[in-house]
């Protein structure tokens, strides 16, 4: 396998969890006759919308690189880290696209806070939760009935709602 990015299909045969319970992998059936085995690891904020979109027995394709780590070599079975999941004419299927990035823009409709009681995001009128921190907050000053446009890492809470991990604000880097 060469060090590029290359899709590979197979069949999804179960899911990896981390110790704290999110989605970071799972084993793929490459090869059927011979049940051979690669794991596909990814963060576990992919994880959850990789288990909502996949289970247990579906064909799947992937692109992925393989993990040339020390840890890797050392594993039962290839490893793989995880580009994208695609359908048969390989575009994405993982709402973030490829780099795990979304943007979204709306109306505030609520305030998030930490659990010490700070705001920490803002809750948009599609059900977004934009991660802004405490110190995005101060900088970027969002109100209720304000339009925010963020871009960042999408996630999914327990819930199953979208989380977007803010990088950006309102053209205001969030750090």
């Amino acid at each position: 396998m060469s060090k590029t990015a290359a899709p590979i299909a197979g069949r999804l045969q179960q899911f990896l969890f981390s110790p704290k319970g999110g989605v970071e992998g799972f084993l793929l059936v490459v090869d059927a006759a011979d049940e051979k085995l690669i794991q596909i690891t990814f963060s576990p904020g992919v994880g959850s919308e990789l288990a909502a979109l996949c289970k247990v027995s579906d064909m799947v394709t992937v692109i992925c690189k393989q993990d040339r780590s020390q840890k890797a070599k050392k594993a039962n079975h290839p490893v793989y880290a995880l580009i994208d999941l695609v359908d048969e004419s390989g575009d994405s299927l993982l709402p973030a696209g490829r780099n795990g990035r979304v943007d979204v823009d709306g109306t505030v409709t609520g305030l998030h806070f930490s659990k010490h009681g700070e705001p920490n995001g803002v809750i948009l009128d599609n059900g977004d939760l934009v991660h802004l921190r405490p110190h995005g907050m101060k900088t970027v000053k969002p109100a209720i009935g304000a339009r925010v446009h963020a871009s960042g890492v999408l996630r999914s809470s327990v819930l199953g709602s979208r989380i977007v991990e803010a990088k950006n604000a309102n053209g205001r880097k969030i750090a």
